[in-house]
């Protein structure tokens, strides 16, 4: 399936394509930063840290529609609340893997409009 459910995403933004690739494109630009932060708290056995980490990510990723994202992130949440971070470190990398398919479902969904368009 898609990284995203375009459908609810485009009616949430009452189908404006341009400004959700905007959004996307800018949660996409912040993730690295939050990827490291949460490597970060997972090295430091720092569960509050990847908790509310994890819960801001959720919550972007879910205003996006990117339902994977947001529920490996939901389970990262859960992994800092329950002080439990034995799993965490894969459950990043599969996060990790989620943003590269949404980077390149977004890099392929730009390059088909733009070649869609009449010259």
């Amino acid at each position: 399936g898609l990284p995203i459910d375009l459908e609810t995403a485009l009616s949430r933004f009452d189908n404006d394509r341009e400004f959700l690739r905007q959004l996307l494109q800018e949660f996409l630009e912040a993730a690295p930063e939050q990827l490291g932060t949460l490597d970060e708290a997972v090295r430091r056995g720092d569960a509050k840290t990847l908790q509310s980490e994890a819960h801001r990510l959720k919550g972007a990723a879910g205003n996006l529609s990117a339902r994977f994202i947001a529920d490996i992130a939901l389970e990262l949440e859960t992994s800092g609340r329950n002080g439990d971070l034995s799993g965490a470190e894969k459950t990043i990398a599969e996060l990790r893997t989620e943003l590269k398919k949404l980077q390149e479902y977004l890099n392929a969904s730009s390059a088909k409009e733009v070649a869609a368009r009449p010259s």
